[in-house]
């Protein structure tokens, strides 16, 4: 793809599975909307929003910023949990969000679908209300969580997670110093 210099960007693909972006870097003032498609070992910074519908992103061993992500079916793979990091404002899910060997730095998420996250390490977010890493809510709402790190995240509920209703799953996970100011 080369170098993209841009205040905002949308490209639109015709599947993750067919529409595939490699090398390159995008750098951004505002918004990135991505549809349909494969980033894979690019460059991104962005200082405004990313939109991603039914897309992958696959990250290589560095330092990321993505500004705030809204979700509808996204998938984020990176190459090691303690080398690929992640740091942005915020993410929410509206469908499908699933998280691979990746740490999410000072970015909290607020579900309001499904989150399946794995080997990933969720650090030093904050919340000014409920869920210092994750605030979740509605009935159908499913987060299954395997071989997660939750540390030194907190919010005035829930100081790592935080869920109104819905399906919890944690295996082999570990949370250490998160704290709420009320509970």
């Amino acid at each position: 793809l080369g170098s993209i210099k841009s205040s905002s960007l949308t490209i639109n693909g015709v599947s993750s599975s067919k529409t595939i972006l490699t090398k390159g870097t995008i750098d951004a003032t505002s918004d990135l909307t991505f549809n349909y498609l494969k980033v894979d070992g690019m460059s991104i910074n962005n200082k405004g929003g990313v939109a991603a519908t039914d897309s992958i992103f696959n990250f290589a061993d560095s330092t990321y910023k993505l500004g705030t992500v809204n979700s509808y079916n996204l998938t984020i793979i990176g190459q090691s949990a303690l080398k690929t990091i992640l740091n942005g404002r915020k993410i929410t899910v509206s469908t499908l969000l699933t998280i691979k060997n990746i740490a999410l730095n000072k970015i909290p998420i607020s579900n309001y679908g499904n989150i399946a996250a794995s080997n990933t390490i969720f650090d030093s977010s904050s919340s000014s209300t409920y869920g210092g890493a994750i605030y979740s809510t509605g009935t159908s709402a499913h987060i299954d969580l395997n071989n997660c790190t939750f540390s030194n995240n907190h919010a005035a509920y829930g100081g790592a997670i935080y869920m109104v209703d819905g399906i919890l799953d944690i295996r082999n996970s570990v949370f250490t110093n998160n704290y709420a100011t009320y509970y």
